[in-house]
């Protein structure tokens, strides 16, 4: 799931590249050193970061099991002040070090817009692998039996945390470039306006339509066997609630992920991803509360609700483009204004995703609980215990690490659970 502060990298390296007329570009391979530097610099903030976490642990003889998950906790804890601390530093890196000024000449050179985008997003994305590797180092280091090794957890997290989030934000934002590279090479004369918005609306369809597939190949994702007793279940509860049928997928992550989701936009293609370190913690109630929680983000059309606020906060950035090809505005005037235009459209994506997040979770959390009355044998006539499994399966998938404000997209933990007793007693 896509945290602000990764949300907020992504934002922030975008108007750099927007906002920065200066400084101009600098010899590349200087650049690339500087930036270099900078990466290298913020990787070894994160071992340091790591040491500190563990090291009251590793001087200990007698550390239990709660002092390893103070320390991966404190981890946690020190590594988000890392991150904090790289996005408010990133407009001084990416001014200082010129990368902006390089990323720059190449969109307004004519050069490809698409490798303009990855340059301005390579140095969140290279760090971000750095932490990464600390964060491996780390569950190394608390793993028993120590058998997996650095590198493959390293590349577990990859898989399954921040990289691959990262992905998911600029899928979009990558696949608009080379929209607008290949309108530019086919259709030479067209106003910048029009490539801008066919550019944004091919982008955006495209990601919807690949993010199933690409996704499925990143993480692993294993279709259940169609005997499959868990698969029948899922069949069942989407004929109940009349929702079309998803392919229920297996995460293979050693335990790691407790997640489930489901992705596609095509019904009848729909895959309901769950983790095995779901499926391991879970009684079979909770497993079906937490079933019928992805489907009631189907039958509710919450994906249409958050599709409105990306239309919404697209749509100001779309209609000053049309303006801006149709009146005459001073270069200083209109570089201004696009300024103002992507932070407004950004800010509304940002707070208006957020919101709606929250809403979709608590609205699937009640529909789940009053699907459970209907569909499930064990639940009939006993909404107080339909509540009280679905909020401990919440509590079990956080894995204890739920802050006291929740998630960008989530809600608390605690306001999830006083909803359902509110809302179902008990």
């Amino acid at each position: 799931m896509l945290s602000l502060r990764l949300f907020l990298m992504i934002l922030i390296s975008l108007l750099c590249k927007e906002a920065m007329t200066q400084p101009a570009a600098g010899p590349w391979p200087q650049t690339c050193l500087a930036m270099s530097g900078v990466i290298v610099g913020f990787g070894l903030l994160g071992k340091i970061v790591a040491v500190l976490a563990v090291a009251p642990v590793a001087a200990s003889t007698v550390a239990g099991t709660s002092s390893r998950r103070a320390a991966a906790r404190r981890f946690e804890d020190l590594q988000g002040v890392v991150q904090w601390l790289w996005i408010m530093l990133l407009p001084v890196v990416m001014y200082f070090t010129r990368w902006v000024g390089m990323s720059r000449a190449l969109a307004e050179q004519g050069h490809s817009q698409t490798l303009a985008i990855l340059l301005t997003l390579a140095p969140t994305a290279l760090v971000l692998m750095l932490w990464e590797w600390s964060a491996a180092e780390v569950d190394q280091f608390f793993a028993t039996p120590r058998a997996d090794g650095t590198l493959r957890l390293w590349l577990q997290r990859l898989r399954l945390g921040e990289v691959t989030h990262l992905v998911t934000a600029i899928l979009p934002l990558v696949l608009i470039g080379v929209a607008i590279d290949l309108l530019r090479f086919t259709l030479p004369n067209l106003a910048d306006a029009t490539r801008a918005v066919l550019a944004t609306g091919i982008g955006m369809g495209g990601a919807l339509l690949v993010y199933p597939t690409l996704f499925s190949l990143i993480f692993s994702g294993r279709a259940m066997a169609e005997g499959a007793e868990l698969r029948a279940r899922v069949r069942r509860y989407c004929r109940q609630l009349g929702v079309a049928a998803v392919t229920p997928c297996l995460i293979p992550s050693d335990g790691r992920w407790c997640g489930a989701a489901v992705v596609g936009v095509i019904p009848g293609a729909r895959q309901l991803w769950l983790g095995d370190g779901l499926l391991q913690r879970l009684t079979d109630r909770q497993i079906d509360m937490v079933i019928l929680h992805e489907l009631a983000h189907l039958r509710r059309h919450h994906f249409f609700w958050r599709l409105a606020v990306v239309a919404w906060a697209g749509s100001v950035p779309m209609a000053y483009w049309w303006y801006q090809s149709t009146a005459t505005i001073g270069p200083t005037v209109a570089s201004f204004l696009n300024l103002v235009v992507t932070v407004a459209a950004m800010v509304t994506l940002a707070v208006g995703l957020g919101w709606v997040g929250r809403l979709c979770e608590l609205d699937a959390d009640q529909k789940a609980c009053e699907y459970a009355l209907q569909t499930c044998c064990w639940a009939t006539g006993k909404p107080s215990l339909v509540a009280r499994e679905l909020s401990n399966a919440l509590e079990i998938a956080s894995g204890g690490r739920e802050s006291r404000w929740g998630g960008w997209l989530h809600p608390c933990l605690a306001q999830r659970q006083h909803q359902l007793r509110q809302r179902f007693g008990p």
